[in-house]
């Protein structure tokens, strides 16, 4: 069966090969905890895999386009911290293959009320038209939510706009979206879990008094029985020029 490869070796094995074609995927955690550095990372390696840096699987399909989405972030600030994360080879690829779309700036002047409601329908428009074959970070979302959650009109705007992208994703041939969303203690997710195909839930723990790591668990996957999901529990860490590291992975086997 067909999987769209993370980059993230030690994840897309345990995944048979990574995630399902068309499958949006939220990151989940506290802030630092890994969701931001997961779809660096795997947007600088997937950059690899198509410069033939690094080798994808038999069964594994690479998108055509990678897109990073902001909502007024600096496309310089990335690019500086992708060089000084992953170095100038990786850096290269990543220039090379990574296209950005800015889809806050040109709603600025506007800017009412109504403001994060009008992104989700300016990225919806975006989405339809680039989704396609395509690996897509939404990088910013997060940053709605405060205001979306102000209202109740909003929230469901938020709820309608990712069940209706989690939809129609299964016909843009080999597509992924990711999600990340970086999010105080706490913090209640559920509907919004609801809405994706799968979650990636990091945390912060600490094993011993002294000491804290970072663990990320599978908290959900289409595809994937049920019954495995929790099972497979990876350490994280971030080692340069590779990016974040999943460790001591439990195996599991997807249908």
């Amino acid at each position: 069966m067909k999987r769209v490869p993370t980059g993230i070796l030690s994840l897309d094995e345990a995944l048979g090969g990574g995630i399902p074609p068309g499958s949006l995927l939220l990151l989940v955690g506290e802030v630092g905890s890994g969701p931001q550095e997961f779809v660096l990372t795997s947007s600088v390696l997937l950059a690899a895999v198509k410069a033939g840096l690094l080798e994808a699987g038999g069964e594994q399909v690479v998108p055509e386009r990678m897109w990073w989405v902001t909502f007024g972030r600096q496309e310089s600030d990335l690019r500086e911290e992708v060089l000084s994360s992953f170095g100038q080879e990786l850096y290269g690829e990543f220039d090379r293959w990574v296209r950005f779309r800015d889809l806050g700036e040109p709603l600025l002047s506007l800017a009412g009320p109504d403001f994060p409601l009008d992104l989700l329908d300016s990225l919806h428009r975006f989405l339809r038209e680039e989704g396609r074959d395509s690996l897509i970070v939404l990088s910013e979302l997060g940053n709605l939510l405060s205001q979306l959650r102000g209202s109740e009109r909003g929230w469901r705007g938020l709820l309608l706009f990712l069940r209706r992208l989690q939809r129609e994703s299964k016909g843009w041939g080999n597509s992924l979206i990711y999600v990340p969303l970086e999010v105080g203690g706490g913090e209640d997710l559920g509907e919004l879990e609801t809405c994706a195909d799968g979650v990636f839930a990091f945390e912060w723990i600490r094993p011993g008094p002294y000491k804290r790591k970072r663990v990320m668990y599978l908290r959900r996957l289409r595809r994937l029985p049920s019954s495995l999901w929790g099972d497979a529990v990876f350490e994280v860490s971030f080692v340069p020029p590779m990016g974040l590291q999943l460790t001591k992975p439990e195996l599991i086997k997807g249908g």
